[in-house]
C-alpha cells in the first residue's frame, strides 16, 4: 500500500503502525471518499462501480478485506463485522467471482469487553463464510493466512434440522441451508433461460443455466385452500448435455389445482429426462392435477425420456399425466420444402409449432428471443 501510494500518487507515508497506516493528505481522503470508500464501521460500504471490475480485482480485494479483517477455519474463510449490510454486499462480490457463501449469521451480541486493557461497549456482530475450493485462489498477503488456507479442507456450507445428518452429503460444490421463513410477496412470474457457455444465475424473476448436466425441479406447495400452480418449462440438449428437469407439485389443501406443462427438445446426442412428481395428500379433497411432458428429438443419437409420480392419498380427486416423445417425421419436412421453404427453415417451423404453448405464455420480449434462440440452437440440422 505505502509502495502504491507513492507510485500512483507520489504521497510518503511518515506514520506506519503494524496493522494501519495514517495519511496526512486532505486531497487523497476526498478523493477516496469521492470514490466510495467513506463512512465508519456502522455506515461504510463496497462501491458499485467495484462490481463491474475483473475477477482478478474483484480477489484483490477480498483478499485485502480478509487480509485485515478475516479469520480462516477448518473448511472456509469467515470475516465478521457489525455492519450487516455491508457482509450483504461481500456475499454478492463473493458469488460473482465464483465463492461459495453461508447466510449472513449473528456472531456476537451486544456487550461490554476489554480490548487491549480498555472496557468497550461491543455492538452486534455479524459474520459470514467463503467456501468451496475457490478460497485457495485468493491472493493472500499475510503468511500466516495463507499457510492455514492452505490446509483449509472448503465445504460448502450446511445446517442440519431436527438431527437430520447432511454433512457428508456436503463438498466444494454442493451445500446446504436451511429456510429461516417464507414471506409472502404476491404473484409474480418466473422465466427459466437458458443461455450460451456454461453459467448459472438467478435473479429478479429469471432462473438462468446452462451446464453439462442440469437438475432443476421448481416445486410448488399449496397450503391455503383454493390456491393454484402453473409451471411451464422447455429444456434444450445439446451435444454433451443431460437435462434432467421437471416439477413437483404437494397439495395439502382442500380445492388446489396444479397443472405442469413441459417440454424438451434433443439434438447431437442430447439426453432430456423430464421429471415430474404430484402428491396429493388425504386432506386436499375436490383438488385437480394434470401434468403433460412432450418430447421432441431431431437425430438417431440424441434420447428424450419421462419419469411421472402420482401420488394420490384420497378418491375425491382429479389427476392425470400425458407423455409423448417424438423425432421430425420426413414427411412433414417434404411437405414443407415441397411449399418452398428450405430444409433448416422446415425445420424451425415444426419446432416454433412444437414449442408455441411455451412462447405464448411468455412475454412477447422473452418469446422473440427464445424463437430466436431455437432457431440458433438447431441451426445446421
Amino acid at each position: 500500500m505505502i509502495r502504491t501510494l507513492k507510485e500512483l500518487f507520489i504521497y510518503d507515508v511518515t506514520e506506519k503502525k503494524e496493522r494501519y497506516i495514517v495519511i496526512n493528505s486532505k486531497t487523497l481522503c476526498r478523493l477516496f471518499a469521492e470514490i466510495g470508500f467513506s463512512g465508519n464501521a456502522d455506515t461504510k460500504s463496497i462501491p458499485n462501480w467495484v462490481f463491474t471490475l475483473p475477477e482478478s480485482q474483484i480477489l484483490n480485494f477480498l483478499a485485502g478485506y480478509f487480509d485485515s479483517d478475516g479469520h480462516v477455519h477448518k473448511n472456509s474463510v469467515a470475516i465478521t463485522s457489525i455492519n450487516k449490510k455491508m457482509l450483504e454486499e461481500v456475499r454478492l462480490l463473493s458469488i460473482i467471482v465464483g465463492f461459495g457463501t453461508s447466510r449472513i449469521f449473528k456472531h456476537g451480541l451486544a456487550r461490554k469487553q476489554n480490548i487491549l486493557g480498555r472496557i468497550c461497549n461491543v455492538k452486534d456482530s455479524w459474520r459470514i463464510h467463503l467456501t468451496g475450493k475457490k478460497i485457495k485462489e485468493l491472493p493472500v498477503r499475510c503468511l500466516r493466512k495463507n499457510r492455514k488456507i492452505e490446509k483449509c479442507n472448503p465445504k460448502r456450507s450446511y445446517v442440519s434440522a431436527k438431527g437430520f445428518n447432511i454433512r457428508s452429503k456436503v463438498n466444494e460444490e454442493i451445500g446446504f441451508t436451511k429456510i429461516e421463513k417464507i414471506n409472502y410477496v404476491g404473484i409474480k412470474p418466473t422465466y427459466d433461460i437458458e443461455v450460451e457457455n456454461y453459467h448459472n444465475f438467478i435473479a429478479n424473476g429469471l432462473v438462468v443455466h446452462n451446464s453439462c448436466v442440469t437438475m432443476l425441479y421448481p416445486m410448488s406447495v399449496l397450503v391455503g385452500e383454493g390456491s393454484s400452480s402453473e409451471s411451464v418449462g422447455i429444456a434444450f440438449a445439446g451435444p454433451g448435455q443431460n437435462q434432467d428437469t421437471g416439477g413437483k407439485v404437494l397439495h395439502l389443501a382442500p380445492n388446489t389445482t396444479s397443472m405442469i406443462d413441459s417440454k424438451s427438445i434433443s439434438k447431437g446426442g442430447g439426453i432430456a429426462t423430464y421429471r415430474g412428481s404430484i402428491e396429493i395428500r388425504p386432506e386436499a379433497t375436490n383438488s385437480r392435477a394434470f401434468m403433460k411432458c412432450n418430447g421432441l428429438i431431431l437425430d438417431a443419437i440424441s434420447k428424450s425420456d419421462a419419469i411421472p409420480i402420482l401420488k394420490i392419498e384420497n378418491s375425491e380427486v382429479e389427476a392425470a399425466h400425458e407423455a409423448t416423445v417424438g423425432k421430425i417425421g420426413d414427411e412433414e419436412i417434404f411437405y414443407l420444402m415441397s411449399r418452398g421453404l428450405n430444409h433448416n427453415e422446415a425445420v424451425n417451423m415444426i419446432v416454433s409449432g412444437f414449442i408455441e404453448p411455451i412462447t405464448k405464455a411468455l412475454p412477447l420480449e422473452y418469446a422473440i428471443e427464445l424463437n430466436k434462440l431455437i432457431e440458433i440452437e438447431i441451426e445446421g440440422h
